[in-house]
């Protein structure tokens, strides 16, 4: 049997009584306002300390090698420093190799953090970047010296240990590039031998060093230099 109920005509279209109470969002405390201002701001200076490059470079304690030790990551026969035709003797402890480490110049950019970490530890140098990379060099230019410098280094190691074995070992110093830019480009030659530059008798790469360093930029400095056996004098 079914029951049919009227419904009065006041009652048909009228809203359906809501199930739960609506509720309002809360709004933000104190805390959760100074959270969140903290953590974008936070954010903020995360992101612009990493994409602002500061014209510093910063001077560190490299990795060290032991030059008695093998070549790394080769096998236990590769040693490192070997020498042929002369006798060699077997050497107990280590004999390290220490380097610099650069941080900065082109190709390598350095941010507000790495300016900060620097400043504080005390074993790193922050140097204008002008002091340590010629504004002009580029990355590969960069490359190249250092590769040069490193096959110079090589060398002036292997006559230092031919010359502590007694033997006669006389050094001379190339110019093994010249500069677009430079205002020897015209005088010097690649493969020109340097005898003097000024008053001073090239011996070694370090003698060309001091004596450049005290000539002025933009003054002249007398080089004489060997050419095909020929000795000539030029200004540069």
């Amino acid at each position: 049997m079914r029951t049919i109920r009227r419904v009065p005509a006041e009652e048909i279209g009228a809203p359906t009584p809501s199930l739960s109470p609506s509720r309002q969002p809360a709004p933000l405390s104190r805390g959760n306002i100074v959270f969140l201002a903290s953590f974008f701001l936070g954010l903020a200076l995360l992101v612009v300390g990493n994409l602002v490059h500061v014209p510093v470079a910063i001077m560190s304690p490299g990795p060290t090698m032991n030059t008695l030790g093998n070549v790394p990551g080769e096998s236990e026969d590769s040693t490192l420093i070997a020498v042929d035709g002369l006798p060699t003797y077997d050497a107990e402890g280590e004999l390290s190799f220490t380097t610099v480490s650069v941080l900065g110049g082109p190709g390598f950019p350095v941010d507000a953090f790495d300016v900060v970490g620097a400043w504080i530890d005390p074993s790193q140098d922050v140097l204008p970047v002008d002091e340590v990379f010629d504004p002009a060099a580029s990355e590969e230019r960069i490359a190249e010296e250092n590769a040069v410098q490193m096959a110079g280094s090589q060398e002036e190691a292997t006559a230092v240990a031919l010359r502590a074995l007694g033997k006669t070992v006389t050094t001379h110093v190339k110019i093994a590039e010249i500069v677009d830019d430079s205002r020897a480009k015209d005088v010097l030659r690649i493969g020109d031998r340097v005898v003097r530059v000024g008053d001073t008798r090239i011996t070694t790469a370090e003698s060309v060093r001091t004596a450049l360093q005290s000539v002025s930029p933009g003054e002249t400095v007398e080089i004489e230099v060997t050419r095909g056996g020929e000795r000539l004098v030029v200004d540069a």
